[in-house]
Parts: structure tokens; C-alpha cells; sequence
């Protein structure tokens, strides 16, 4: 019996790398936050602030509406908590809305003015695709803001509203 991990690992030089090749603006990586509180004084540019208080109430929504991109980061201060079990209920979520038939892919051919009949037919069409559903990466910040925020706190492409006394106490 083989155990899959349901995320893995990337560090803050490398994250840093595909926020500057534009990922992030592309949907090619979407950055979750799930700080509370401490969100404020500085984040990565780009990411997304779902509050680990209030995770669990949007995670069907956050499923829904990242499921189109290919690899999802999620990061907490530190990433030893809140992050990885953030990553774990949006890849168990994931799974259990992929199973139910929850989220499908998007079909581009649809239209609002198709009858019921071409709606039904196609309707049938992804069923038939082998794998109609994009293969989505769940992956946990390496040492989480703050390991981001302590290397990159002066670039203004990476770091949002970075203020140094609220980063003095977190340390």
C-alpha cells in the first residue's frame, strides 16, 4: 500500500520566480494566504487572503473558482500549521467536488441560446473525454510569509504593503 502526499513543497526563491515570469497574472499559479490577523503589514503580491477562521466556510467556493489552475500555493506565517492543513481540506474538498461531479470543466462551445436537446447532448460529451479534469497541484509555502517577506520585503513586485514595525514583532 503506497501513500500519495496531497500537496507538496516550493520555496520562497522559486515561488518568487514564477510570480516575476507572470504565473500568478496568467492563472498558471494562484498564491492562498490563510493568515488571520496577521495578514496585515505585508504579503505576496498577488495572493489571495481566505483566514484560516473562516477557511472551512469557503473552501467549496475557492475549489470552484481555482479550478482551472494548474498549480495552487498556500502559505500561512511560518507554513507549519495553518498553511498545510489548508492545503490538505482544499485537496480533500477538491477531491470529494471532483468524485460528486461538483465542479466540471468549462466548456468553452456552450452557449445560453442552445436548445434543451443540444444542452443535453453537450451535456454527454465530457463524460466521454478520458480525462476532462485538469491535474491540479496543492503545494505548501516553504517556511511561509515570513521566509517570503524576510527575503523579498524591499521588491515592490513580490512584497504588497510591507510594513517593517509590524514585521518587527512577528520575529
Amino acid at each position: 500500500m503506497s501513500f500519495t502526499p496531497l500537496y507538496t513543497y516550493i520555496d520562497a526563491r522559486t515561488l518568487a520566480e514564477r510570480i516575476k515570469a507572470g504565473d500568478v497574472a496568467d492563472r498558471k499559479i494562484a498564491v492562498v494566504d490563510v493568515r488571520d490577523s496577521d495578514f496585515e503589514g505585508g504579503s505576496i503580491v498577488g495572493a489571495r487572503n481566505v483566514p484560516s477562521t473562516n477557511f472551512q466556510d469557503q473552501v467549496d467556493s475557492l475549489v470552484k473558482d481555482l479550478f482551472e489552475v494548474p498549480q495552487v500555493v498556500f502559505h500561512c506565517h511560518l507554513s507549519q500549521q495553518r498553511g498545510p492543513k489548508a492545503a490538505r481540506i482544499y485537496a480533500e474538498a477538491r477531491q470529494q467536488a471532483l468524485a460528486s461531479g461538483a465542479i466540471k470543466p468549462s466548456s468553452s462551445s456552450s452557449s445560453s441560446s442552445s436548445s434543451s436537446s443540444d444542452a443535453k447532448a453537450s451535456a454527454a460529451e465530457p463524460a466521454q473525454a478520458q480525462d476532462p479534469t485538469p491535474a491540479q497541484k496543492v503545494i505548501v509555502l516553504r517556511d511561509g510569509a515570513a521566509g517570503f517577506v524576510r527575503q523579498f520585503n524591499d521588491d515592490k513586485t513580490l512584497v504588497e504593503n510591507y510594513d517593517a514595525e509590524s514585521w518587527a514583532y512577528r520575529e
